[in-house]
């Protein structure tokens, strides 16, 4: 038989009213008439929860009744509260959980959207995506989705509903406000402090400490009924989190509500345990399982295991430490048996056919870790690695700012500083940046969790609310780049604060390599950054000038354009202003934000190069700016086909590495590397087919000019664009993939087709004339043999395999050879299968070409024969 609420021991004791005078009597049974209307309209509310959110195990008012016998067993037998704690302890029960329905909201849902449910959409998005959404994805998520951030939204808000709730009701329609409080009294004077502590339970245990430890009273009852509001939050939040057995978790309420299969364990786990008890004069709570978990129950073991062991533990630890450090009576039950490991805890919830172990990944010497992940193992030699990942961070952080103060709409505001000096214990390299600042919380979390990212972090959607959901796309995501800098530096120093804090919230952290304890301290008034922002101190390792320096062996008269050429390297296309200083010198605007974009080819490729691109300028005019919806994804140009260069990707503004190929130039990308030492460019297929078509209309001979590049480029991505132009025969200088098949279709069966790869050739006209002569005819005057097609390679394939197109020839994906190309071709042409038509290699005349007289033209090339049989 269950019992009733009003029979547990904190309850019966604070409403019994013999041995009270008749003015005592008279306000305890007031305040019990209150509490019971109060506990009426409470219990109408809170079957809202299980509409709003059916995922969430029982929230019902058997579950708030229910907290009134667990706080009982944990306060203890020889505990009592007057009338007056008993009121607001009831009260608070009533209303801690309200907010987890939406009629609790003035405006039901449309109060939980804002901010915080764009930045949760995004998040899901992320984690579902592995990108990030569009605005319309965000605006527009999946019901799956939608409904998961209706849960997520309302366990962010329903502590922040709870003060509402208390003093003013619940809010229906149009209609005036229903008070859960009905009696005006009580409500105006205790309504705020019951809200307050209701919240609390959602509330870091300092917090409380802070806010509440205080003592109230009411007027019309006796002076001794005062409230102390710390003690009664304490036993709210120490009966919430050891609530967790059965009760919560009725097997019909499941039946009817349906939980998705993620929130099943949650009530499969609270379905196993028992009514928790305590064992006499011990202090200790003992929770048992009802039956074993099963081999396929393990996930639901593991979240027993945390609701009690971890969660509640810690709750009735940290309280117990409280009270005691407050001077206040400390509670009867102050641990959980088994909580100390999961071993102990399978003794009380057991197990049947397997054993559980601690899921919680050890990493018994992180520096080591740190060191080969997050160091020349991840970045190899690399010296500017470091450099570009401090770049990347504090960039980041500027961007970040503009989007909080301006959305994003001050695309120039903000720059890094970066400085190299000398001091007494050697060379020190700083960058300084003037961005969003990180609060103590984000330098001694995030910051130092090496490979968790802050901008994905609960964190910050909760210091940051917005920023996830907006057009802000950090650079920085994998959490490892920051360590890099102990490549080049011995020691760290890392000075930070919100630029919308006072100077005084700012602090420091030193780091040494080999040794993350770091010291937190606060910050100096030299290091503190005037206008908010980070200062990062690195003590570097050796000399930058050195061979195996930051910069390199430099003469001294050379050292800032030296310093001056790397940055822009390393951030060649950024979108934040940086400015370089070597020593005391004055500082050099070193890259503008997006000057990119304005600054002449050879400009940009001399500072891609490193400062050493002076004799590429003269001879590579720019030949394609790809652009989409107003934004710019590259600038390159196409040059001969037999002359190598490089064309760089940026990811976030940062050279990400080079792609080899027959163009020079820069492309932005992206990357999901965490080396950032490869990335995928932006520019599609369909994008280099619009500016094929361009040039084509431009140049109706594409064999003289660069669109003969982008066919290939397209090619080398997994496309073969049957209509633009990629061979060349005796008939034409520039036949389409349809116009082979055609001209293929006319051999004979037992006839063959000489395909050659290069378009080059070796000559030597007996006069002393030698060298590589290009068969194109602007260069050469030749003739080929009716059965002869050119089909060059070009030298693409490394860069135009990294280019990413939607539509793909093989199923793979991958870069299709040309002479997959052309044996497709003939294939179709002439209606056999692939493996029917393999080639044979020979070295063969394929035709003449003249200078002063005749010469044969022999070239390697690959024989196809049409087969005879059909």
């Amino acid at each position: 038989m269950t019992i009733s609420f009003k029979e547990s021991n904190l309850y019966s004791k604070a409403f019994k009213t013999e041995g009270l005078s008749v003015d005592a009597k008279k306000a305890a049974n007031r305040l019990e008439s209150v509490l019971d209307r109060f506990r009426e309209t409470a219990a109408v509310l809170a079957e809202d929860v299980a509409r709003s959110v059916p995922q969430l195990t029982d929230h019902s008012i058997h579950h708030l009744d229910a907290l009134w016998t667990t706080a009982s067993q944990i306060a203890g037998e020889e505990w009592a509260l007057n009338p007056l704690e008993a009121f607001v302890l009831g009260g608070a029960f009533l209303i801690h959980d309200l907010g987890n329905a939406i009629c609790a909201f003035p405006n039901r849902i449309e109060d939980l959207y804002g901010d915080r449910w764009n930045d949760l959409v995004a998040k899901n998005l992320i984690e579902k995506h592995g990108r990030r959404p569009t605005k319309k994805e965000v605006s527009s998520p999946p019901d799956k989705i939608k409904n998961l951030i209706v849960l997520q939204r309302l366990r962010q808000e329903h502590a922040n509903a709870c003060v509402a709730l208390a003093t003013k009701g619940i809010h229906f329609s149009d209609g005036p406000y229903i008070p859960l409080i009905e009696d005006r009294e009580i409500c105006g004077q205790l309504g705020r402090l019951i809200g307050e502590i209701a919240a609390s339970h959602h509330w870091p245990i300092e917090k409380v400490a802070s806010k509440l430890n205080q003592f109230a009273a009411l007027s019309g009852v006796p002076q001794d009924w005062q409230v102390d509001a710390l003690l009664i939050a304490c036993i709210l939040r120490c009966a919430d989190a050891c609530q967790v057995d059965r009760r919560r978790a009725p097997p019909l309420r499941q039946a009817v509500f349906q939980p998705e299969a993620a929130s099943r364990k949650h009530w499969i786990a609270q379905q196993r345990l028992n009514l928790p008890t305590v064992r006499r004069g011990s202090g200790v709570l003992e929770f048992r399982s009802n039956q074993p978990f099963a081999v396929d129950e393990r996930e639901s073991w593991q979240i027993a295991f945390d609701l009690v062991a971890k969660n509640a533990s810690k709750e009735l630890e940290q309280t117990s430490a409280l009270l005691k450090r407050e001077g206040r009576r400390e509670f009867a039950v102050r641990r959980i048996a088994g909580a100390e490991s999961v071993a102990q805890f399978s003794k009380y919830v057991e197990t049947e056919g397997w054993l559980p172990v601690d899921v919680s990944i050890q990493i018994t010497d992180v520096a080591n870790v740190v060191d080969r992940f997050g160091g020349q193992a991840l970045y190899g030699e690399n010296t500017s690695a470091p450099v570009r990942e401090l770049i990347a961070n504090t960039a980041d952080a500027v961007r970040a700012r503009r989007n909080v103060v301006t959305g994003g709409h001050a695309p120039s505001e903000g720059k890094i500083t970066i400085r190299l000096f000398e001091d007494e214990h050697g060379w020190c390299l700083e960058v300084v940046d003037d961005g969003l600042g990180m609060s103590q919380q984000v330098m001694t979390g995030p910051l130092l969790d090496f490979g968790s990212s802050f901008w994905t972090s609960d964190l910050a959607l909760q210091e940051l609310p917005g920023l996830l959901a907006s057009e802000f796309s950090p650079t920085g995501k994998f959490g490892i780049g920051f360590f890099s800098i102990f490549m080049i530096a011995d020691s760290v120093s890392v000075t930070s604060h919100r630029f919308d804090q006072s100077h005084s919230e700012a602090v420091t952290i030193e780091l040494e390599k080999g040794q993350l304890t770091p010291l937190l301290r606060k910050s100096t008034a030299s290091e503190i950054c005037p206008h908010g922002g980070t200062r990062i101190k690195a003590r570097l390792n050796r000399s930058p000038w050195t061979e195996k320096g930051l910069v390199g062996k430099t003469p001294i008269s050379s050292r800032e354009n030296a310093l001056v050429s790397r940055i822009a390297s390393i951030a060649p296309t950024i979108d934040v202003n940086i400015d370089v200083q070597v020593d005391s010198q004055t500082s050099v605007r070193t890259v503008v934000a997006n000057d990119w974009l304005d600054l002449s080819f050879s400009k940009l490729w001399n500072r891609l190069c490193d400062g050493r691109g002076d004799r590429m300028q003269a001879t590579i005019p720019e030949t394609v700016r790809f652009v989409r919806r107003d934004e710019c994804l590259g600038r390159i140009a196409f040059h001969e086909p037999d002359y190598s260069t490089k064309c760089a990707v940026t990811v976030g503004g940062l050279n990400a590495g080079w792609l080899e190929g027959a163009c020079a130039g820069v492309l932005l990308g992206r990357t999901d590397l965490m080396s950032r030492n490869s990335a995928t460019p932006f520019v599609d297929g369909l994008m280099l087919a619009d500016e094929l078509k361009r040039l084509k209309d431009a140049e109706p001979n594409p064999y003289d000019k660069p669109a003969v590049h982008l066919t290939a480029m397209m090619r080398h991505i997994g496309v073969v664009p049957s209509k633009l132009p990629m061979f060349m025969t005796y008939e034409s200088d520039a036949m389409t993939g349809d116009s082979l098949s055609d001209w293929a279709a006319k051999f004979k069966p037992g006839e063959e087709v000489l395909v050659n790869l290069t378009g080059t050739f070796e000559h030597d006209d007996g006069l002393g004339n030698s060298g590589t002569l290009r068969l194109y005819r602007k260069d050469v005057d030749f003739d080929l043999k009716s059965n002869v097609v050119l089909a060059p390679e070009l030298n693409t394939v490394s860069l135009l395999a990294k280019l990413e197109l939607v539509p793909k020839l093989g199923k793979s994906g991958k870069p299709v050879s040309m002479l997959t190309v052309v044996q497709e071709i003939f294939a179709n042409a002439w209606k056999v299968g692939v493996a029917d038509i393999e080639p044979s290699w020979m070295e063969l005349e394929v035709g003449d070409y003249y200078a002063r007289e005749s010469h044969d033209i022999t070239l390697e090339v690959a024989v196809f024969e049409r087969p005879k049989r059909v």
